[in-house]
């Protein structure tokens, strides 16, 4: 597609979500640099999205392929790629995340060396017990909450930024010293999912260089790096900020009981109760379904009953003689 001056995207954005908003709860354009010359694709986050037989509709809609919808209008061609949120909640978090290029890819590297998650809809915790990742929580998806958790100066951001200058300046400024600069830049510290976004990614590319320059870190810097960051401590006080502690005890429940379930409900054991040649596969799978549905305790973490191995036992042999007959 080819590329559009600033006044023809800005006149594009404001006439594709005009066309939108009515068919949506929430709608609106991730912010852009204000120097920024010319434009690619327009981002639309958008909750909940349109059908697809209503986009097809609109006249200036020449084609629909998932979320890229391949317009034209009496200026030429152009591209639309629409994201949808998870929820309304988080509309204004996904909205912030998707702004300025990459600042949430940047915002998220720092976050992911806190312990926690930083998508697109929130800032999330994986749940883990015995090093076994079994759930995850979100812990918020208001913006400005967040950034004050992180040590980021929300105001300055919802300020907005004229250059990518301005927005790494307002990463490095970090208040919680969380940010730790030699690490960010280390390429060892890069994985390879990284190493291939930052071919892509100019922003975030030239975020690296803006930092190595800042604080005068060479490319074959081998100084010691600072100490990784308590992610167990972040975590807990994470909890603790967010207010999310009941709910993280109520989901470490409920995995704890799913997981004891899974220990229970082996397909080994109860082809071993069973004790028959013909209980395999699909019938092997709707025993393990039934017993699923008679046991509440493996979906309901607030409910009180406990395992009790016999009675499993005894239902399943009777179940199986159901399905036998």
């Amino acid at each position: 597609m080819p590329r559009m001056s600033t006044e023809l995207y800005r006149r594009r954005c404001v006439f594709v979500t005009n066309a939108l908003r009515p068919h949506t709860k929430a709608c609106g354009i991730p912010r852009c640099f204000s120097d920024k010359l010319d434009h690619g694709d327009i981002d639309v986050i958008c909750f909940p999205k349109p059908a697809d037989p209503l986009i097809r509709d609109f006249p200036w809609v020449k084609k629909v392929d998932g979320p890229f919808l391949f317009c034209e209008d009496t200026e030429g061609p152009f591209q639309c790629d629409l994201t949808e949120t998870a929820s309304l909640e988080c509309f204004d978090f996904s909205l912030q995340w998707h702004s300025y290029s990459d600042v949430g890819n940047i915002v998220g590297r720092i976050v992911r060396s806190m312990g926690l998650t930083f998508c697109e809809n929130g800032v999330e915790m994986r749940l883990e017990e015995k090093k076994q990742r079994f759930a995850t929580l979100m812990l918020s998806c208001q913006w400005d909450h967040v950034m004050a958790f992180i040590g980021f100066d929300a105001v300055r951001f919802r300020h907005g930024f004229d250059t990518d200058v301005q927005m790494f300046e307002w990463v490095c400024d970090n208040t919680n010293n969380f940010f730790q600069p030699r690490t960010y830049v280390r390429p060892t510290e890069h994985n390879s999912a990284l190493r291939r976004k930052l071919t892509v990614r100019p922003v975030h590319a030239r975020f690296i260089q803006y930092v190595r320059q800042r604080y005068a870190i060479a490319e074959d810097d081998d100084e010691p790096l600072p100490p990784k960051l308590d992610q167990a401590a972040i975590c807990q006080h994470a909890l603790d900020h967010f207010d999310c502690r009941n709910e993280y005890e109520r989901l470490c429940q409920k995995e704890r009981r799913l997981w004891e379930w899974r220990k229970f409900m082996s397909a080994e054991r109860i082809q071993k109760w069973i004790d028959d040649p013909r209980c395999e596969g699909r019938a092997l799978g709707d025993l393990m379904n039934a017993a699923r549905l008679q046991f509440p305790f493996c979906n309901d973490a607030e409910d009180e009953t406990t395992m009790d191995l016999d009675e499993l036992k005894h239902f399943i042999v009777e179940k199986w003689q159901e399905q036998l007959t």
